[in-house]
This record gives structure tokens, C-alpha cells and sequence, in this order.
């Protein structure tokens, strides 16, 4: 049995530094992975034996338009414009970015003998991207899962969660700041 922790929308690394500093993460080795499309060096740098994947989570493996409206404090970068269906952000850039099928690649890479923890912050993906996970029964691997939820006119978040919470072992929601000083989480659902 692996012990894996995978930051999916790793940043800066917070979410990393954090899990490993907790009694679970003290406790045992864990193979740890970090996906993140805009990659710096010195982020990188910190963390010796994370694998990184210059890639974005996803629903298939390819190359779609990546949105980035730079690291200012209220603005992120994604596979959707806006999730939050407000029109376009100023400034706004559009590149090509690598995205990976996650459910496929958790499949192809892990068993569910496996003890994982997953943290995802994907910018409004994460709807798409649990979804396929439970259609391709891969939720069922996840011991737990951190999700931040990223509000979007075109879904019901409450509609969404309520099914998706009983096919997971462990589910906390968090907010942005969940990872940084305080750690205080906003709701956890056995």
C-alpha cells in the first residue's frame, strides 16, 4: 500500500506544506504529486521529492485554451474564463495548456489498496472533473478529498454534492484560506 497525496491546482505549495506538517502526514511516506499548468521554478525548488505535472486536471488528455489573468490577490487561472459566469476578467491571456484525464490517471498510476488524499482547487473544473471520477468509479479510491468549490451559474452546487458525498470515504469543503495560516475548515461530511 502507497500513501499518495496529489495537489491538484498546487499554486505556490501551501496545501503541501501543510498536509505534511499535519500527524497524518508526519506518519508515514507518502508519494506525493502536484498538478499545476503555471509552474514556477522557485515554487518547485521547495519540494525536493514532490513529482510535479506541468498540466491541467481534467476530464480528458489533450490541449485546451488556458485562461490566466495573473496571481493578484481575487484572481486565478483556469480552463474557464470566469467561473463564476461574470463576462471575461481584464487582462485577460489565452495559451494552449497540456490537460491530463484525471480519473484515468489515477486509475493507471494507483490501486485502491492505496491510501489517498487529494486536495483540489481547479478553478470551477472540479464539477467535470468529480463527475467523470464517479462515472469511471475512481471516487471510490479516494480516502480523502479537500475540495474549494468554485461558484458557477450553470450548476447547483448543493444539487451536486449531495450524491457525490456518499461515494467518498472522506469529504471536507474548504475555503481558499484553509491551507494558509489559519487551516480552519469550513464544513466536513463523513
Amino acid at each position: 500500500m502507497k500513501y499518495v497525496f496529489i495537489d491538484c491546482g498546487f499554486y505556490v505549495g501551501r496545501a503541501i506544506q501543510w498536509f505534511l506538517k499535519t500527524e497524518a502526514g508526519q506518519a508515514h511516506n507518502w508519494d506525493v504529486h502536484a498538478f499545476e499548468v503555471c509552474l514556477h521554478q522557485e515554487h518547485m525548488d521547495k519540494f525536493e521529492s514532490v513529482t510535479f505535472h506541468k498540466e491541467a486536471v481534467w476530464i480528458c488528455d489533450g490541449e485546451m485554451d488556458f485562461y490566466s489573468s495573473g496571481r493578484r490577490r481575487g484572481q486565478a487561472n483556469g480552463l474557464f474564463s470566469n467561473p463564476r459566469g461574470r463576462g471575461s476578467k481584464k487582462g485577460e491571456k489565452i495559451r494552449k495548456a497540456k490537460c491530463v484525464d484525471f480519473s484515468k490517471w489515477l486509475n493507471d498510476n494507483f490501486s485502491s489498496d492505496d491510501h489517498i488524499v487529494i486536495k483540489m482547487d481547479i478553478e470551477g473544473a472540479e464539477y467535470e472533473v468529480l463527475q467523470k471520477m464517479i462515472n469511471d468509479k475512481t471516487i471510490g479510491m479516494i480516502n480523502k478529498l479537500y475540495v474549494e468549490w468554485h461558484l458557477r451559474e450553470d450548476l447547483d452546487l448543493e444539487e451536486f454534492i449531495g450524491p457525490f458525498k456518499t461515494k467518498l470515504k472522506k469529504y471536507i469543503a474548504y475555503d481558499n484560506k484553509s491551507f494558509n495560516r489559519n487551516r480552519k475548515k469550513k464544513k466536513v461530511v463523513s
